[in-house]
């Protein structure tokens, strides 16, 4: 089984989040790059992960390449698919 989530469901931290949200990790920032109205970030944790957050957030958090974040994302919204990817991948909700 494969789990996924968009970039917009990731919610970016500097401390561990507390509250419901049942995906957390820690990672370090790789980069920080315009994306639309967004910036996408770049995150180094047990594994890549790409995070969407406005410039307002990223301005107030200093989010820049090697600061310390916490990434949370709620069960709610990550999507899980079979390992069998001879078929169609599943549409976004």
């Amino acid at each position: 089984m494969f789990r996924s989530f968009g970039p917009g469901a990731v919610t970016v931290s500097l401390s561990r989040p507390e509250g419901s949200a049942r995906n957390i990790w820690r990672g370090t920032v790789l980069s920080a790059a315009p994306h639309g109205d967004a910036v996408r970030l770049l995150v180094a944790a047990d594994r890549e992960l790409i995070a969407d957050v406005t410039p307002a957030a990223t301005a107030e958090l200093g989010l820049a390449p090697g600061r310390d974040v916490w990434l949370s994302v709620k069960e709610m919204a990550v999507r899980t698919y079979s390992a069998d990817v001879t078929g169609p991948l599943p549409s976004a909700p």
